[in-house]
């Protein structure tokens, strides 16, 4: 006995479909504002915790920290965030 094989979205097989591209306007996750508060306090924190550190914790002296950037900012592309 033959099997009938059942195809997700066969339609698209049928003929050609029409592409989108593009997004549309880009949605901040926070507006310059909100994301200069927030990064104000978190350099804030870094600073008072990083002033109780023993002197053996840092690297040559200095204090090492990571920046971690939010990945909808990740290319060069993306327009300025203070608008």
């Amino acid at each position: 006995m033959p099997k009938n094989i059942l195809i997700g979205y066969g339609e698209t097989l049928t003929r050609k479909m029409p592409r989108k591209f593009g997004g549309g306007e880009k949605s901040h996750p926070y507006s310059f504002t909100e994301a200069k508060a927030r990064l104000k306090e978190q350099l804030n924190q870094l600073v008072s915790k990083s002033r109780e550190l023993d002197q053996r914790a840092l690297y040559n002296g200095h204090l090492v920290a990571k920046l971690t950037v939010h990945p909808s900012y990740l290319a060069k592309s993306y327009p300025d965030v203070r608008q």
